[in-house]
């Protein structure tokens, strides 16, 4: 497995109603910063309340987010929380001030947030780690193997069906799945994922179903790829 690099690593707060546009923002943000830390609330006071709580490095608010909308915000971040946090506002229409974002979001549009983003420089922290499945079966490459390609292949299926169950809005069948779920996770001591899973198990009236599935996905595909590149009998 690769060893512990050096990574900037940035965190979000987008504030708006619109699922399809969240995810697209996201998306972007991730290409440049796969573990980007992105929180996305639809009510504004939720976000205020959200930031008087926690420490995001930036926040990108909708012009006309309720029930407070952007400049009220703005307003009250700086004047009453005398907050210096980066705040950019998104729009559907065109703008000169340097602070406004048109939408839809390109990569081209959000530049200037992740250029004027702060950059936590932190440790990346392995996707997975062997160590529990030499534990358990004294370093048997064999039974590493086999384990291994499992995780593949049923995680793989059962993601299929949590986004089945996010279309459906089915939030009963998608907390029994990532249920089962989570164990393979743990088993290569994945905590994001692992995370993912108790928030969709236990917190899923917090948490906006499509985005923690899409963000699972992202973390899964991340681990196929590291297995991919590291994986050899060397490894283990």
């Amino acid at each position: 497995m690769s060893n512990l690099k050096k990574t900037a690593k940035i965190s979000i707060l987008l504030v708006g109603d619109s699922q399809d546009e969240s995810l697209n923002f996201i998306d972007i943000v991730r290409k440049k910063y796969s573990d980007a830390d992105i929180k996305v609330i639809e009510n504004s006071f939720e976000a205020l309340q959200y930031l008087q709580e926690n420490k995001v490095h930036t926040l990108l608010i909708e012009e006309n987010a309720q029930p407070m909308n952007a400049a009220q915000i703005s307003d009250y971040l700086r004047q009453e929380l005398k907050s210096d946090i980066p705040i950019f506002i998104s729009s559907t229409e065109d703008s000169v001030e340097q602070n406004y974002i048109s939408k839809p979001y390109t990569e081209e549009s959000i530049q200037p947030i992740l250029n004027f983003t702060p950059k936590e420089q932190v440790y990346e922290q392995p996707l997975y780690s062997l160590d529990y499945l030499k534990e358990i079966s004294g370093g048997n490459s064999e039974f590493i193997n086999d384990s291994i390609e499992i995780f593949k292949s049923s995680v793989k299926q059962q993601l299929a069906e949590l986004e089945i169950a996010s279309k459906e809005n089915n939030d009963q069948k998608a907390s029994e799945i990532a249920h089962n779920i989570k164990p393979s996770f743990e088993m290569l001591d994945n905590k994001e994922g692992t995370e993912i899973c108790n928030k969709l198990t236990y917190d899923l009236k917090n948490h906006k179903l499509s985005l923690l599935v899409k963000e699972l996905k992202l973390i899964f595909d991340k681990i196929l790829q590291q297995l991919q590149q590291d994986f050899t009998p060397k490894n283990i």
